[in-house]
């Protein structure tokens, strides 16, 4: 029996991490170089409404939005949701960022501090959405036919926004998609591309496949006219996305910010603060070597270092996390099977409307975004 080593070095690596993969989340691969993205096609689905029926369960809460906009800051590995980002909720943590983003911006610091800051300080920010894998031979066979929900880059949500905005096709000699691109009768399928920017993957050559202007059902009869009764088996597959979101506390993001900022947890009978030991813990950093080979001392104390150099006790890494409680593998085979065979798109037919080769910053649009709420 032929075995892929690749795939089991993968499942064993999570195996032994001790982290949590949620089955009904998509995390696109890492791009191995910039020359060869990796490429998805799906449609986003529409937002969930109470009462809507779906196969884990009648759904509670309705959704404002086609995305859920929620947020983590990282520290020591770990995700704390931030509450600005979902409710609009003063959070200490993005407080004292936005402070050192005014600073820098009043003595004209560049733009490496300013991503320093972003990365120390600020929030990931991720938009929540479902999403319907399409049969085109360039997704991977295992999410073919497949929903999934995805925690996209606000690059994807800019995107999507100005297609929302736009009321027609454009110029008929180089036609966009437009308007409500969810629309499960009348879509526009899109091509996540991810590219390797740094260490990161970059996706700023995603886009709508194009398709003439012309929006389709997301699964048609033969005579491309919606297939009402196999989209609406497509719906009742999508996740209850508010399960999937852990709720920010006020409480602990305010003690996780004073333990950053100045090495105290302001509680004098809990030294931890609320947290774990290793959440808390400030370890000593290592002493430099000067360009002379002379060890350079380590700085005195982590509210000292805080305050002189903005960094926090730890740097959050780029690793994403789980939350909610993940539902069970869908074992509905026949459908997702008759779903895959029926998606709408041809393999080669349709381009992309961007190209897959520009050169971006993957941190630029959020550092943009969080630069301009300081005018306001």
């Amino acid at each position: 029996m032929p075995y892929d080593i690749e795939t089991i070095r993968k499942n064993i690596k999570k195996a032994v991490s001790g982290k949590h993969v949620d089955p009904d989340e998509f995390r696109p691969d890492k791009a191995k170089d910039s020359a060869n993205p990796l490429k998805y096609r799906f449609f986003v689905l529409p937002p969930l409404k109470s009462g809507d029926v779906l196969k884990s369960g009648t759904v509670t809460q309705s959704m404002e939005n086609f995305f859920i906009a929620h947020g983590d800051h990282w520290v020591n590995d770990r995700p704390h949701p931030c509450p600005r980002v979902w409710d609009g909720s003063d959070c200490d943590i993005c407080n004292y960022g936005f402070e050192l983003y005014k600073e820098c911006k009043e003595k004209k610091l560049g733009d490496d501090r300013k991503k320093q800051i972003g990365q120390q300080w600020m929030p990931n920010t991720y938009y929540m959405v479902n999403i319907f894998f399409t049969n085109w031979k360039g997704n991977p066979e295992d999410l073919r036919g497949k929903v999934k929900y995805y925690n996209a880059p606000k690059t994807c949500l800019d995107k999507w926004m100005a297609t929302l905005m736009r009321d027609d096709m454009g110029d008929s000699e180089d036609p966009d998609a437009y308007g409500v691109f969810f629309d499960e009768n009348a879509a526009f399928c899109f091509e996540l591309v991810a590219a390797k920017e740094g260490r990161n993957n970059g996706y700023k050559s995603s886009a709508f496949i194009k398709n003439n202007g012309i929006p389709v059902p997301m699964i048609m009869n033969e005579d491309r006219t919606p297939n009402k009764k196999q989209i609406e088996q497509l719906l009742k597959l999508r996740i209850d996305l508010f399960s999937k979101i852990e709720l920010p506390d006020l409480a602990k993001i305010s003690k996780l910010a004073n333990v950053m900022i100045n090495g105290d947890d302001g509680d004098t009978n809990n030294h931890n603060g609320g947290f774990d030991a290793d959440e808390t813990a400030i370890e000593a950093p290592e002493a430099e070597v000067t360009k002379k080979g002379q060890e350079k001392a380590p700085a005195a104390s982590v509210a000292t270092e805080a305050k002189k150099t903005g960094k926090p006790v730890q740097a959050r890494t780029d690793a994403k996390k789980t939350v909610g409680k993940p539902t069970q593998p869908n074992d509905d085979d026949d459908i997702v099977t008759q779903l895959a065979n029926e998606s709408p798109l041809s393999d080669d037919s349709e381009t992309s409307s961007e190209s897959s080769n520009k050169d971006d910053d993957i941190d630029g649009d959020d550092i943009a975004s969080l630069l301009s709420q300081l005018d306001e």
